[in-house]
């Protein structure tokens, strides 16, 4: 009875295992064709090539999706060194801008002290001056001496009397010139005619406070300025005054005809020859004497005015 049992929990066994291999999806890798030469059945090839496939595209998208996730963030890194290689090239222009300020800074405040840093006395790069450099900065001086003598009339009125006179208008101060004509009426009288009619009042207050004794009044729209004449005694007085600062502008063209000769020294001391430096200084010296020569032309010609009647 026994034994009996046994077979048929056998039998059914192995009809189950049967069972279980025809249902796997590689059950048929076991099966042979029936002429027996041992290649596989057409739907085991399907199946391998269907897997390979299959992991083949896995390995593609994996790939594709690694150098595409590789480029964003060599780009990304790429925009960040740029970002930052910009930052501190706009940081060092900065410090190249401070720097440079506080030089000058540090400049300006030794000349006025009469001394150079030693740091930038080193470094200066030194030439000799030109013919040039010397005029303009003493015929600047001229121009200034000459911008003074217009407020000083003479014995006739002109219209250089009203051109450093200022004048509250708009908010600001302007020019007489720039916002009135200048005509002289006579010998004793100048008008002056507003472009704007409403600052006739305030080109009225500025001559009068423009401490040259004048008393203007307003006609018709007009600033009419009486011109008193001048006394000798007056005209005299004037005359020592255009004098007095004649020599002050002497001095300071000296002043800088003696800086430049300074400078020649330096230049020397440089390696400049001999020769190069008695040369420059003979220049400067002519130039200086040139120079003298239109500022004395100029004071004479304005004392003749003064003492002209």
């Amino acid at each position: 009875m026994m034994s009996r049992v046994a077979s048929i929990v056998q039998v059914v066994y192995r009809a189950g295992a049967r069972s279980r291999a025809r249902s796997s999806p590689l059950s048929c890798c076991s099966s042979r064709s029936s002429s027996g030469s041992g290649t596989l059945l057409p739907s085991v090839s399907a199946a391998f090539t269907s897997a390979e496939v299959g992991r083949h595209d896995i390995y593609a998208r994996h790939f594709h999706t690694s150098r595409s996730t590789l480029r964003k963030n060599k780009r990304s890194a790429l925009a960040k060194h740029e970002a930052k290689m910009e930052q501190i090239e706009h940081e060092k222009v900065v410090e190249e801008r401070r720097a440079k300020k506080q030089m000058e800074a540090e400049h300006k405040l030794a000349r006025k002290k009469g001394m150079v840093p030693k740091n930038q006395e080193e470094d200066e790069e030194v030439d000799l001056p030109t013919q040039d450099d010397v005029k303009d900065e003493m015929m600047r001086v001229v121009e200034s001496m000459l911008t003074s003598f217009k407020s000083i009339r003479g014995g006739e009125p002109s219209a250089e009397l009203f051109e450093n006179i200022m004048v509250d208008a708009y908010g600001t101060r302007t020019p007489l010139t720039g916002l009135a004509q200048v005509v002289v009426a006579g010998s004793n009288r100048v008008v002056l005619t507003p472009y704007d009619p409403s600052v006739a009042n305030n080109v009225r207050d500025a001559v009068r406070d423009a401490g040259m004794s004048f008393n203007p009044q307003i006609e018709e729209g007009e600033v009419i300025v009486p011109i008193p004449k001048v006394s000798k005694e007056t005209r005299e007085i004037l005359s020592k005054k255009i004098g007095k600062m004649a020599e002050e502008n002497r001095q300071r063209v000296r002043n800088i005809r003696r800086s430049y000769h300074d400078h020649i020294k330096k230049c020397k001391d440089a390696g400049f020859s001999k020769d190069e430096t008695f040369r420059c200084s003979k220049e400067i010296d002519s130039v200086t004497e040139d120079v003298l020569a239109v500022l004395n032309d100029e004071v004479d010609r304005k004392k003749e005015s003064i003492m002209q009647v």
